[in-house]
């Protein structure tokens, strides 16, 4: 693939949802198979989840308790990916900026695949180390049916994350789900991301949180909650 300066500063020059980007770093103004695409396409989730006839009203009971349990019984790894996107088991689409994007969930490693005007554009993938670490990796299609190449990665501290707010940015279009990422406490660790002259920089929280977010403010918050009851406590300081 030609990843030469030159072409590389070609992808750049974005606007989006009715605001301009001015960045260096690849990775905030994507363009991808003659389409500019918007800030918050970064980061990224995909997976699926019966019905029997019951016997008894105590079995119908049984079964519902079961399905409700097992709805929230989500691996860290998942969980990390709803808070950092809004996708859990089933793909998500999003119309906005002239362009249509399926947030589609993926599994081992979880992450998110953005197919954007029906073409695989970026890809984002999050890995356990540990309750309260995960890799980050992120890949973008830089051209039309060309391979994915990486832009970003990193490892995520989660251990002093306080909270996990989803806002609707001022001038988002109607119908639109993108919802601003908030994450109080988040760290970010060995971050590189690519620069347009091909070259490697570190990055930023700030550089991870442009995660493009599809989610439900509510069900944000209860995610952390989960997440930080069962895989991460996090520490006092």
């Amino acid at each position: 693939m030609n990843s030469s300066p030159r072409s590389l500063t070609q992808t750049f020059n974005h606007r989006n949802f009715g605001h301009t980007l001015q960045s260096n770093r690849t990775g905030f103004a994507l363009h991808c198979c003659s389409a500019k695409l918007p800030p918050e396409f970064f980061w990224g989730l995909d997976m699926k989840r019966i019905g029997i006839v019951a016997k008894s009203a105590a079995l119908v009971v049984l079964m519902l308790l079961t399905l409700i349990s097992s709805s929230f019984a989500q691996s860290a790894e998942q969980t990390v990916v709803y808070m950092m996107h809004g996708v859990d088991a089933d793909p998500v689409t999003n119309y906005g900026g002239g362009h249509t994007v399926i947030l589609k969930p993926v599994e081992s490693p979880s992450g998110v695949d953005f197919i954007v005007d029906g073409l695989l554009s970026i890809s984002a993938r999050y890995k356990q180390i540990d309750g309260c670490h995960y890799t980050t990796n992120v890949s973008i299609a830089m051209e039309k049916d060309k391979p994915l190449v990486e832009i970003m990665h990193g490892v995520l501290d989660w251990s002093k994350v306080a909270s996990v707010k989803l806002t609707t940015p001022v001038g988002t279009p109607a119908g639109s789900l993108v919802k601003q990422l908030s994450i109080d406490g988040l760290a970010v660790s060995e971050c590189k991301g690519l620069e347009r002259d091909g070259t490697w920089s570190d990055c930023k929280v700030a550089d991870v949180l442009r995660a493009m977010n599809v989610g439900d403010p509510e069900r944000a918050t209860k995610a952390y909650d989960y997440f930080k009851k069962n895989f991460c406590a996090g520490s006092a300081f």
